[in-house]
């Protein structure tokens, strides 16, 4: 574990996740070389890989049967964008007032 960097800087730590110490948790992930495997801890297989390419700002469900072996990842929202400021007014030429005869 030398790539590792920790929040608050302290060396890291590897955790083992069992039965017994799991009770809290809802989701499992389990890093491939093809992404990041999403378990449902509710459900008994394993779950659909989200490849590394997946924009991080997707929203997801969190419906644990929707998070099934040979699913698609079940992405409920495409990301979140901040809308395009309006463009400027196309600058018009200056208009004359009539002269005065």
């Amino acid at each position: 574990m030398d790539d590792i960097i920790t929040s608050d800087g302290s060396p890291p730590e590897r955790e083992v996740i069992t039965e017994a110490n799991s009770s809290s948790l809802s989701w499992g992930y389990v890093l491939h070389p093809a992404g990041i495997e999403v378990i449902s801890l509710y459900a008994a297989d394993r779950g659909p890989i989200v490849d590394w390419n997946t924009d991080p700002r997707t929203r997801f469900s969190d419906s644990p049967y929707l998070w099934l072996p040979g699913h698609p990842v079940p992405a409920s929202r495409p990301p979140r964008t901040r809308p395009a400021p309006p463009a400027p007014a196309p600058a018009s030429p200056a208009t004359r007032s009539a002269a005065h005869r």
